[in-house]
């Protein structure tokens, strides 16, 4: 199985590699690093989280700020970005598309958007808070 999992706190990384050892299980902390991921071989699963690093509450279409040199940046973004990005793959039927998308975030709010938007374009996704001591999937 071929899982990616996108979190900003490395002890849901470490329940990760408990969980899914002996899959391929690519682990990934910012949005732009998913959404690149994404881009290659489809994925069986992906978990996502919404609140990620210090910005956690901005989507990168809202997080451009201006830098020192005034040139835009992006700031890390959210879980919501990569929820966009599986909505539009599975919108325009790309090969690639994850199969499964797990929202385990512990913003309600945001983890409720997230499914809605993937939902809405059919994709196969589920909400599951994380929860460390028991994996959220049935792994064959």
């Amino acid at each position: 199985m071929r899982i990616l999992f996108l979190d900003d706190m490395q002890i849901r990384h470490d329940a990760a590699v408990r969980w899914f050892e002996g899959h391929e299980l690519v682990q990934v902390y910012t949005a732009p690093e998913a959404i690149n991921a994404l881009s290659g071989p489809k994925f069986d699963l992906v978990m996502l989280d919404h609140d990620l690093a210090e910005e956690h509450y901005l989507t990168l279409s809202e997080g451009l700020s201006e830098h020192q040199d005034d040139q835009p940046e992006y700031r890390p973004g959210t879980g919501m970005d990569v929820a966009i990005v599986v909505g539009d793959m599975a919108m325009s039927k790309a090969p690639n598309t994850p199969g499964i998308v797990i929202v385990h975030s512990w913003n309600p709010l945001r983890a409720r958007q997230m499914h809605e938007v993937m939902r809405d374009r059919g994709v196969n996704a589920h909400l599951n808070q994380f929860n460390p001591s028991a994996c959220p999937v049935k792994i064959r």
